[in-house]
């Protein structure tokens, strides 16, 4: 099957940024000023916005602020693990892809699943599990090496003003079905990097005790939460530190407020894509006064960001300051209905330890 120069390696990435490039160019045919335009995405979409600040040039960046909901350029190959762009394997996904639907795989194979409906073409990829990372294209879609942290640091990327954040419990909607989670199974099976680690991580999350972040009744809610933060957190926090330090504005929030609406089997917990509803106001009649006015809450600090990055969504930015808080967390247990300001010594209470696994990947800017 032919190959494509390394620069068109992430069709997907290159549609993005094509449709970005549309909206620009129409927006004001629908009453929009392409001048104020604010990019926004949750998971992968996450992924995708921070994917387009960090290979923005500042010089003159065609959007003006992000917001990033659960994801980062740390969090891809469908969120399995913090790896970097993959400088092959993905055609060994499409071989498969490709013979299972019928297409082979040689010079016709891209003809035949263009002429396949897209649906079913998803169907096959989730029968063979098969998920694809974006591949190394020498910075035009995704940062050079990853180096996310270290693009932020030497003061690249868009450098436009940032809302960022995380759920309480992200990872619990990943590891909860299937065969029991346990320590042993995240740092051996699922994250085997964090072997070394691992007396580190069981007694920041003590089962039948309690740290800053919580207290873990059981084994799988304990792991979880570490998962959660290896994942989701400390990347986030790590991406708002090197945000600020390199003077740009950025604000933080923590996402702690349970709701029935997207997973009722785990009605006690702040999953991934828990807040959407509140976020977009589309939840359900059966949700509490508390989930509305959070929901209120939540619109309106993201469509204050949204009108003016600059000012921010009403609370304080980050810097990463121990002497006042600067994270706010959204319905948390402290004010049901809002915001309640928070410090990073609790939120970030475990990050430490996952820092030397980040900084492998990506170090700090030297």
């Amino acid at each position: 099957m032919p190959t494509s120069p390394p620069e068109q390696a992430n069709f997907g990435l290159l549609d993005v940024k094509l449709a970005f490039e549309w909206t620009r160019k129409n927006i004001a045919a629908f009453g929009g000023d392409p001048e104020k335009i604010t990019l926004f995405g949750e998971s992968a979409g996450a992924i995708i916005v921070d994917f387009l600040y960090l290979t923005t040039p500042s010089s003159k960046p065609p959007f003006r602020g992000v917001i990033m909901q659960s994801g980062s350029y740390y969090l891809n190959d469908n969120g399995i693990g913090l790896l970097g762009p993959q400088t092959g394997g993905n055609q060994t996904r499409m071989q498969q892809l490709s013979m299972l639907a019928g297409c082979g795989y040689d010079d016709n194979t891209l003809a035949c699943l263009r002429s396949m409906p897209g649906a079913y073409l998803v169907l096959m990829a989730d029968a063979l599990n098969i998920a694809w990372s974006p591949l190394a294209d020498g910075g035009s879609t995704v940062p050079l090496n990853m180096a996310g942290n270290k693009i932020r640091l030497s003061g690249g990327g868009a450098r436009v003003p940032t809302l960022l954040g995380t759920n309480a419990d992200e990872a619990i909607i990943f590891l909860a079905f299937g065969a029991p989670v346990t320590f042993q199974s995240l740092v051996n099976s699922t994250f085997p990097e964090l072997a070394p680690y691992e007396a580190q991580i069981r007694a920041a999350y003590p089962i039948g005790g309690c740290s800053p972040t919580g207290c873990w009744t059981n084994e799988l809610d304990a792991a979880s939460q570490a998962a959660t933060d290896y994942l989701f957190n400390c990347p986030a926090a790590r991406e708002a530190r090197a945000t600020a330090q390199s003077g740009v504005p950025v604000w933080r929030y923590y996402f702690n407020r349970t709701t029935v609406e997207l997973y009722p089997t785990l009605p006690e917990y702040v999953t991934h894509m828990a807040e959407m509803s509140l976020v977009f106001g589309t939840y359900k009649d059966n949700v509490t006064a508390n989930d509305k006015a959070t929901s209120a809450f939540m619109m309106k600090a993201w469509t204050d960001f949204a009108k003016n990055p600059t000012a921010g969504p009403g609370w304080n930015a980050f810097t990463g300051a121990t002497s006042r808080n600067e994270i706010a967390q959204l319905g948390g247990p402290s004010n049901p209905n809002g915001r309640f300001d928070t410090n990073v010594t609790v939120i970030d209470y475990a990050c430490h330890i996952y820092e030397p696994i980040y900084n492998k990947r990506d170090p700090p800017k030297r």
